[in-house]
């Protein structure tokens, strides 16, 4: 034989059903990207990121104008609740305290 490509190879089908479903795994997992990582934090910090009080942040989440969730009886937002907020001209910078008379 001259040429690798007429090599013939004798395999039963067992083995020739492994061999493609190990080709086809490789071949689906080539084209997957890694999950992003996912930024969550707890109110208190994502109220620091956006300049507002703990109990202002609690409160937006609490009308569903961040988007927000429970772990336990903790409650935490992704950044990108965050981000959504902001751009929907929420408040990311501190906000001026009131001067009582």
């Amino acid at each position: 034989m001259s040429n690798t490509s007429d090599l013939l190879v004798t395999m039963s089908v067992d083995e020739m059903k492994a061999l493609v479903a190990e080709e086809v795994a490789k071949a689906l997992l080539s084209h997957l990207k890694p999950p992003t990582p996912l930024k969550v934090y707890p109110i208190k910090e994502a109220a620091d990121l956006l300049g507002v009080h703990f109990h202002t942040a609690r409160l937006y989440c609490n009308k569903g104008l961040i988007d927000s969730f429970k772990v336990g009886n903790r409650d935490f937002v992704t950044l990108e609740a965050i981000q959504a907020f902001v751009a929907k001209g929420g408040s990311s910078e501190p906000t001026q305290k009131r001067a009582y008379k």
